[in-house]
């Protein structure tokens, strides 16, 4: 039977106040001290080892019944918890006074009662915690039942209309939520429209009436629903600009709201994250740093969730900036940090996190020319345990591969790789004409005779690559790695005007100005 590590797990996230606190507490509640003493011993461990704790309290009745004395520890370890943060959380000072507010009612101080709703009222309205208001009516209605009797008739509708408010606002997060959440999901299973089919679907959700208005969204959180599966749709259709600037939207709405950065700050860390995303696809690298710096400052307190999800934000932007800035050395400086961050979070941090860590490092690896290592760390990331989301990072990773095999001159790992590859592309229906053509190329590129030969297989998959840009179905493959800049590379040098005449439209495209011309490298040769 297979020894549970919960206990440990949960002693190993604790801070030393609160450390502080289980023993204070555990004194207050007259708790005998072989628990505490369990706790320390299972403190001091490195590693979870059962059969030396058992060792260590061999002449004690904790071993009698071992399961049952780690259950009731666990158990008194979350209540000391819960008390400890008991004051740091609206929510639960909303639910501790409306508690109060029943006890008030039930010793039949009703106007006390009523009095510690109003205030309850008024925090529950503040931070939008509409659930919660129900019951404070459901109170107040009880309240003034039992207790008033003057203008008992306007009271009552006053409440009832109050609370169909509530529930009518209730319904409008719910709907604007699921579609959040439908939208997203579609999102993870490619995070691009890749058939006719995929574009059926998204419109069914983005033509929910409830799109059509921000006016529509009548709360904080709302708000941000809205926001949110609009800038993904945009983002999907590769309306850059445009995701651009719904995300904007969103975070300037914290600004009218400034008190849930504090008591909402996972969310603003989400927040931030997407518009970060959005600006490198505008090349709004500026903001970039600017608000990194202000996720760096955000106080993590005891909240180790929050710690880790401030530690993914801020190094995967921070690397995905030096990386678009082409400053490989600067990112490659992160390596060693976020290696020691996925280790000391790794068992709580989803695989999709470390999907997208393994692909940036293994793009700066990449630029800096340094095969060898990218080859690991593509490898990292094809050996580990695939999800059922986010195939469309794994399909380009099986390709990348075959890029950096072809740098290092495998030749004979490509010819095998590259069939089961087309297997796997095919079977998780991501082999469209970008796909395609990286194998036609990799084939004529191996067979190419002499080096201008193989010059001239770059430049017609450069035209190719050039022309599939019309198509908004097929590049999807190009936001995890840079094939242009790979070309780039390869074809320094390169006089052929087709090529020339190709780089123009890429850099057209993209909005940006060339800082090489045609006529400086016939200059060169």
């Amino acid at each position: 039977m297979k020894v549970s590590t919960d206990l440990f797990d949960l002693i190993k996230t604790l801070k030393k106040g609160e450390k502080r606190y289980f023993s204070l507490y555990n004194k207050q509640q007259g708790v005998k001290n072989k628990y505490v003493r369990l706790f320390d011993a299972i403190d001091k461990q490195a590693k979870y080892d059962e059969q030396k704790l058992k060792k260590q309290f061999a002449k004690e009745s904790v071993i009698k019944n071992f399961s049952i004395t780690k259950n009731y520890l666990y158990h008194n370890l979350l209540k000391s918890l819960e008390a400890y943060d008991k004051d740091k959380s609206v929510e639960r000072t909303i639910m501790h006074q409306l508690s109060q507010s029943k006890v008030l009612a039930k010793k039949g101080l009703f106007r006390q009662s009523q009095k510690l709703l109003t205030k309850t009222k008024k925090e529950a309205y503040k931070y939008e915690y509409f659930y919660l208001l129900l019951s404070v009516f459901d109170q107040e209605i009880n309240i003034l039942v039992n207790y008033e009797t003057e203008d008992l008739p306007d009271k009552l509708d006053k409440v009832l209309e109050e609370r169909e408010a509530a529930l009518n606002i209730l319904q409008q997060d719910e709907l604007l939520l699921r579609l959040k959440c439908k939208i997203y999901a579609f999102a993870k299973r490619g995070m691009r429209t890749r058939n006719e089919e995929q574009v059926e679907e998204l419109q069914a959700i983005i033509g929910h009436p409830m799109l059509s208005s921000i006016d529509n969204a009548k709360t904080f959180s709302s708000k941000l629903h809205y926001y949110s599966v609009l800038s993904i749709y945009n983002l999907l259709q590769r309306n850059f600009e445009e995701a651009y600037q719904l995300c904007l939207e969103a975070v300037k709405i914290w600004d009218d709201y400034p008190h849930f950065k504090e008591s909402k700050k996972e969310t603003y860390l989400a927040c931030v994250n997407n518009l970060l995303i959005r600006s490198r696809y505008q090349r709004y690298f500026d903001e970039n740093l600017h608000y990194i710096d202000i996720l760096k400052k955000i106080d993590t307190g005891n909240n180790i969730a929050l710690e880790q999800k401030k530690f993914l934000v801020v190094y995967s932007n921070e690397l995905a900036y030096w990386m678009y800035v082409s400053d490989t050395e600067r990112g490659l400086a992160l390596v060693p940090e976020i290696e020691k961050g996925l280790k000391k979070y790794g068992k709580n941090i989803s695989q999709e996190w470390f999907l997208v860590f393994q692909t940036g490092i293994t793009n700066l690896f990449f630029a800096k020319g340094m095969f060898e290592q990218a080859l690991d760390w593509i490898n990292l990331l094809l050996n580990s345990k695939e999800i059922g989301v986010r195939k469309d990072i794994y399909a380009t990773a099986r390709m990348v591969r075959l890029i950096i095999l072809f740098e290092l001159d495998h030749t004979m790992l490509i010819e095998h790789m590259s069939q089961s590859t087309v297997r796997y592309l095919k079977k998780t229906d991501h082999y469209y004409q970008l796909e395609a053509a990286l194998i036609r190329f990799l084939k004529r590129a191996i067979d190419a005779p002499n080096a201008e030969q193989l010059r001239q297989e770059h430049v017609e998959f450069y035209i190719t690559l050039v022309g599939l840009t019309e198509d908004n179905l097929q590049l999807a493959t190009i936001d995890y790695f840079d094939f242009f800049a790979w070309l780039h590379r390869k074809l320094r040098g390169c006089t052929d005007p087709r090529y020339w005449e190709a780089r123009r439209k890429v850099f057209a495209i993209a909005g940006l100005e060339d800082d090489e011309d045609i006529e400086e490298q016939k200059e060169s040769i």
